[in-house]
C-alpha cells in the first residue's frame, strides 16, 4: 500500500494499527485503516474488462 500511495495517484487508506497474530486481545488477525469511500474491488471484480 505504500507503494502504490507513493508511486501513483491512487488513495490508498492510511493503515492505523494491525496486528498478523492471533494472540492479542481480539484473538484474531485485523488491520485498523482509514475508511475511504467508493466501491469495494470485491463487489467489481467479475465486471472488470481485461
Amino acid at each position: 500500500m505504500k507503494y502504490v500511495a507513493q508511486n501513483t495517484s491512487i488513495r490508498v487508506p492510511e493503515v492505523y494499527d494491525w496486528d498478523s497474530e492471533a494472540q492479542n486481545d481480539i484473538k484474531i488477525p485485523y488491520i485498523l485503516m482509514e475508511y475511504l469511500p467508493g466501491t469495494q474491488l470485491h463487489k467489481v471484480l467479475g465486471q472488470i474488462e481485461h
